[in-house]
């Protein structure tokens, strides 16, 4: 850290903390400079910290005397801007606010020393530590340009109105900054601020008979007069300039604060050479010959572009004054456009917003209700509307407020705002808190009663009761005897007066469910023989078969018990269920006592099938064993059974207390053990 002893400082008045002086602490190294001097970051002031960073520039002594010339002019600079200040101030108004590009003026100029040396300098704010850049390193870093391209024109165009603006006070100022540039200009890409610095090098007029000079430099910006007679004069010589110098640079800043680029990229170079050429023949900015001497290589399809952008996002007016300035004011300076008239011109374009309408639906509700606000704004660029949120410049919302409320709607342009403010009255919403009837659904006949409790309400009204409307209290009971489904509703008047609101229930009216029938088609039956349930329901909603299924309310359907079974209809109505049963019980099949069968005169075929025709209890025919070789045999039904054949003595085999069926298939059996030396002999049980 080095230290500067102050001997001497002016401050502009700006800020208090600058009344008093004794020490600046800088840096070690500079972060920047120039011809003129070199750049610090400020450490402290009199060994305290600062509230608002500053940049400490020391003057070089780059050619003779020009430290005293630069510190000579910031003085009388600071003289009037203190002046400027303290007139604002009167009339309760910011310089910053006012002149925002004036951020970087000194906010004081000192004398001292560092490190035994005489030295002099000023302070100024640290533009960058605002979230300002320098304008030469926005547009050489990609993502800095982008974001800058991403800023619409009507915003860059703030941008310029700022520097037309402060240069206009310069001018007031008699003050001739002579080297604006990129490196000059600040801009802040989120607040659309721009700032000026370097006004070391510059000059001040005290009267109209000054023959203003100081040293320049070539830059793309500089006047061509600048330029011509940059390249006459020896190094360390001055050059001459006036209170048109300025403004050639001035329309370049413009042009490339809006478009982001030199108004004359396409030339060769910005020198007194190729202007000629362009202007040859009459020819007129912004028109090229892509193919033309002075173009430079390349440049053509950028050209192109640049034409194209000037075309659809340029205001005529801007164009208009950027050409006079650039096809006039090249040979002649007091052609080129005046800092008022760019003034004037931009702020034309900085309309404010404009509400062309601004409705609402409706200014007194009642809680729980919405409102819709709508509106369309020209030159807005958002509509806020406090504590809801942002919109754009033609839109609407819908908002449900709970109380009386005043919303506040800001129309935002890149020039100025506009607030409207629309009250929102809310009144207590009707409030059913019970409204029922004792029973919703009733058997016809059969009486029950509506009940209610109302809130927030100047009257009630209670409909469907005999036909005839009912003025009723905020609670209340009211007997009914509907003959049919009824609606009953009660219509209620808000506590605003005006607005009606209804609910409304309804009263089901049914008759009770009656099974007409449920029978069989018999009732004693065989085992395995089906029995039709036939049935008729009536006022019922479901009819189920316990066991079996759900059915239409009249129907049959087939069932086929092996055992005494008991089936339940279940009817559901809509009261409740109920229930019909229904029996069926089975009849004892004959038994089989005795069955003789002689033994068959088995030849080539064995195969032997038992037929059992269908037959009743009361049935005389009788079971035959049938042979494939047609020799039919008797079953007797007595308890044995006998088999003859020829190779095989007569077996007399004893048959279980079983079914007919469970007999017979026995038979099949002893015949299949008794011929068992006879292979693949098939024996099937008929019916």
């Amino acid at each position: 850290m080095k230290q500067i002893q102050v001997h001497k400082f002016i401050s502009t008045g700006i800020q208090s903390t600058y009344n008093s002086i004794v020490s600046i602490e800088i840096d070690n190294a500079p972060f920047g400079g120039g011809n003129f001097g070199d750049v610090y970051n400020c450490i402290s002031i009199n060994g305290n910290g600062i509230a608002t960073p500053q940049v400490i520039k020391v003057y070089k002594e780059s050619f003779p005397g020009s430290a005293d010339d630069n510190a000579q002019t910031i003085i009388r600079l600071q003289s009037k801007i203190e002046k400027l200040n303290n007139e604002l101030k009167t009339n309760n108004k910011s310089l910053f606010a006012e002149y925002p590009a004036f951020k970087g003026i000194p906010q004081f100029s000192f004398e001292g020393t560092l490190n035994g040396k005489r030295i002099k300098g000023f302070s100024s704010d640290n533009l960058t530590r605002f979230g300002f850049e320098e304008f030469e390193k926005i547009i050489s870093t990609p993502h800095l340009l982008n974001k800058f391209y991403d800023i619409p024109v009507e915003r860059k165009i703030y941008f310029a109105y700022q520097l037309a603006s402060a240069f206009k006070k310069l001018d007031e100022f008699k003050y001739i900054h002579a080297d604006l540039k990129e490196g000059a200009i600040f801009l802040n890409l989120t607040t659309h601020e721009l700032a000026i610095i370097d006004y070391d090098s510059g000059v001040i007029t005290e009267n109209t008979n000054d023959k203003p000079n100081t040293w320049g430099a070539i830059g793309d910006w500089v006047a061509p007069e600048i330029y011509e007679q940059l390249g006459k004069i020896k190094h360390g010589e001055k050059i001459n300039v006036d209170i048109f110098t300025d403004r050639w640079s001035v329309a370049i800043g413009i042009n490339y604060l809006i478009s982001g680029i030199h108004p004359t990229f396409f030339l060769k170079n910005q020198g007194t050479y190729y202007y000629p050429l362009y202007f040859k023949n009459n020819n007129k900015w912004p028109n090229a010959e892509t193919t033309a001497p002075y173009m430079k290589h390349g440049s053509g399809t950028i050209y192109k572009q640049y034409i194209d952008f000037l075309s659809t996002n340029i205001p005529p007016q801007i164009k208009e004054k950027m050409a006079n300035t650039i096809n006039f004011g090249y040979r002649n300076p007091v052609a080129r456009t005046s800092y008022h008239e760019w003034q004037t011109v931009l702020q034309s374009i900085q309309k404010p917003p404009i509400i062309k309408f601004l409705t609402v639906s409706r200014n007194e509700i009642l809680s729980g209700e919405n409102v819709v606000f709508a509106w369309s704004a020209e030159n807005a660029v958002s509509v806020e509307i406090e504590t809801i949120g942002v919109f754009g410049s033609i839109d609407k919302k819908a908002i449900k407020p709970t109380k009386n409320t005043t919303y506040k709607i800001i129309f935002k342009g890149y020039y100025g705002e506009i607030t409207e403010k629309i009250e929102i009255k809310v009144t207590p919403a009707p409030k059913f808190k019970v409204f029922k009837s004792e029973q919703s659904k009733v058997k016809k006949g059969e009486a029950t009663s509506l009940v209610w409790e109302i809130e927030n309400i100047s009257e009630a009204k209670l409909i469907g009761v005999e036909k005839v409307s009912l003025l009723i209290s905020k609670a209340g009971t009211q007997n009914i005897k509907p003959e049919q489904t009824t609606t009953y509703k009660i219509e209620v008047t808000a506590l605003d007066g005006k607005t009606i609101v209804e609910k409304q229930i309804s009263v089901e009216v049914f008759e009770e469910g009656q099974i007409s029938f449920f029978k069989a088609e018999r009732q004693f039956i065989f085992p395995t023989i089906p029995v039709v349930l036939s049935w008729e329901v009536k006022n019922a909603v479901k009819v189920e078969i316990e066991g079996i299924g759900f059915f239409q309310l009249t129907g049959q359907t087939t069932v086929q018990p092996l055992i005494d079974s008991t089936y339940k209809l279940i009817v559901t109505d809509n009261f409740g269920t109920f229930n019909k049963e229904l029996q069926i019980k089975m009849l004892p099949l004959p038994v089989i006592e005795k069955l003789l069968i002689p033994s068959p005169n088995i030849i080539s075929e064995s195969n032997i099938n038992i037929v059992l025709p269908n037959y009743t209890s009361n049935s005389a025919v009788l079971p035959k064993v049938v042979a494939l070789n047609k020799n039919n045999f008797k079953l007797n039904l007595d308890s044995n059974i006998f088999i003859k054949s020829p190779n095989i003595t007569n077996i007399e085999y004893k048959i279980e207390e079983v079914s007919f069926f469970e007999r017979v298939k026995k038979v099949i059996t002893l015949i299949k053990k008794e011929f068992n030396n006879e292979k693949n002999k098939k024996y099937v049980i008929k019916k």
